[in-house]
């Protein structure tokens, strides 16, 4: 006993002592032994990347935040090849073989999820066509497809003129009486023409953007939308964080999205007490809907999100390619010779005779390759059972990505990626031709597979339309000043562009 004794106080720490000093080992080991895990161990540990993205999301959620993610990530598929890994469980691709391995049916082999971190649904909205799991996404396609089906198109068309019409009456009253042109932020314009041809169709309720030269409120909520949807994405990787936020969130921002979610509620439902004859997209869902169709909570929804995407899809690419077009002088001058040509008044200008002018096709494809709406790519999940991408057989959860700013802008699907080249999407049988190796399926702007943008074709004829009719009314030069300057491709990107003002001078064509 006194031996006992004796060695108990010949100890310098107490059992008290010993077990915090093991408990602070284990903390300061523990995210070592993670780290460790995550290089040399982990499934996804075969694939290169920075090892600081490889040990914590904290790398990659940094990046979005500052708005520099696209870029970032298209850095480390330059120094690591076109399968890279950008987070402890993710993998970004910027392989063409990637689009259809996550993104398109396979037999056998089950969908890739969206990744429910960037597709939640907002908090007290009912789930739209975007949201939805697959069985009611494919569902609610059927009814809203007939709304962009060929025959709807040419039905729209009268609609969309009016407000192209309009946006070029406008920019001739900005131009007339000044003999230097008008300076004009473009970036404005255009969303004030696509925000009311969608308000239109969608309501049969302009927002009179156009009319008003400003931005409905409406639409002056949303811009920051995609800026918040990537903040809350980067929170939801950290699940505790969330559940603070979500209860941190100010009652006045809280009030603000009801509000505006009610806007589109209170639209729909005077649309709806207007009949169906017009050939708007309420229509169209109206016609086609059926007991096993659409609920209306369930059109509203998808209808909030068509303003947004239908919108702003057109008015960033527009913006994007006007921004190429005055930096390449000469594709400008082609481009207006083309359309010019071709038609000897503005009335001529229609869907169908723009569809047979091939540069100005040329131009739209090389504007979404270079200035593309979704330049972050649309994040999915690996299936249950996992499944192979390119070759590699990954494990259920991974999330995954095709990074198109990356894919599209890489030597080895594009001749010279860096530059504005729409010679490259004329046909040409060549083989000596510098494009002649180009891969263009690459370049995939509405996706591939089940969730392919169901409203492909109604872009392309607005932007064919539209920039037709700049090109034809106005000769668009350059402003020497900071927003007349602006470098596309370096602005801040979250889920979408965070598009800047981007000035341009108009003046009169000699086509006035």
């Amino acid at each position: 006993m006194n031996m006992e004794a004796n060695m108990k106080r010949e100890l310098p720490w107490g059992s008290d002592t010993v077990w915090v000093a093991t408990s602070i080992a284990c903390l300061l080991l523990y995210p070592v032994a993670v780290a460790l895990y995550r290089i040399h161990f982990h499934p996804l540990s075969p694939f290169p990347g920075p090892t600081l993205w490889i040990v914590t999301r904290l790398a990659f959620v940094q990046s979005m935040l500052r708005g520099h993610n696209i870029r970032d990530v298209a850095r480390i598929h330059e120094k690591y090849g076109d399968i890279v890994r950008i987070a402890p469980n993710e993998l970004s691709f910027a392989k063409t073989e990637a689009w259809n391995d996550i993104f398109a049916h396979r037999p056998g082999q089950k969908e890739f999820p969206r990744n429910p971190i960037w597709w939640s649904r907002p908090p007290g909205q009912p789930s739209s066509f975007i949201t939805a799991n697959d069985v009611d996404h494919a569902r609610m396609r059927r009814v809203l497809g007939n709304a962009f089906s060929e025959k709807a198109l040419r039905e729209q068309e009268p609609i969309v003129q009016k407000y192209v019409r309009l946006l070029i009456k406008r920019l001739k009253e900005e131009v007339e009486g000044k003999p230097g042109g008008a300076v004009v932020n473009i970036v404005d314009w255009y969303r004030y023409c696509t925000f009311d041809i969608i308000g239109d169709l969608n309501f049969d309720e302009s927002f009179d953007c156009l009319s008003n030269g400003r931005y409905h409120w409406w639409i002056a909520g949303i811009f920051n939308v995609f800026k918040i949807s990537a903040f809350l994405a980067c929170i939801r990787f950290f699940p505790l964080l969330e559940s603070v936020f979500l209860l941190c969130i100010p009652r006045r921002m809280q009030d603000l999205q009801k509000k505006h979610y009610q806007a589109v509620v209170d639209k729909t439902q005077r649309r709806l007490k207007k009949g169906f004859d017009r050939p708007d997209i309420m229509s169209y869902i109206m016609r086609n809907n059926g007991p096993k169709g659409m609920t209306i909570p369930e059109i509203e929804s998808s209808l909030n999100v068509l303003c947004v995407g239908g919108s702003h899809n057109s008015s960033s690419t527009m913006s994007g390619i006007t921004n190429y077009l005055v930096k390449n002088p000469d594709c400008l001058e082609k481009l207006a010779e083309e359309v010019r040509t071709a038609h000897k008044s503005a009335d001529e200008i229609t869907f169908a005779s723009l569809l047979r002018l091939s540069y100005l096709n040329a131009v739209i494809e090389e504007g979404l390759r270079m200035a593309p709406p979704f330049p972050a790519g649309l994040p999915r999940c690996v299936p249950e059972g996992g499944a192979t991408v390119c070759g590699h057989w990954l494990p259920a959860g991974t999330h995954v990505q095709v990074n198109s700013w990356s894919l599209q802008r890489v030597s080895s699907a594009f001749a010279l990626p860096n530059q504005f080249l729409p010679e490259r999407w004329l046909a040409t049988n060549d083989p000596k031709s510098r494009f002649a190796n180009d891969n263009k399926a690459a370049s995939q702007q509405f996706s591939v597979g089940p969730r392919r943008c169901l409203g492909e074709g109604f872009a392309y004829a607005e932007m064919r339309l539209m920039l037709a009719s700049m090109v034809y009314a106005f000769d668009i030069k350059p402003v020497d000043s900071p927003a007349g300057r602006l470098d596309w491709a370096s602005q801040k990107t979250y889920m979408v562009v965070e598009e800047d003002a981007f000035d341009v001078r108009l003046l009169f064509s000699d086509q006035r």
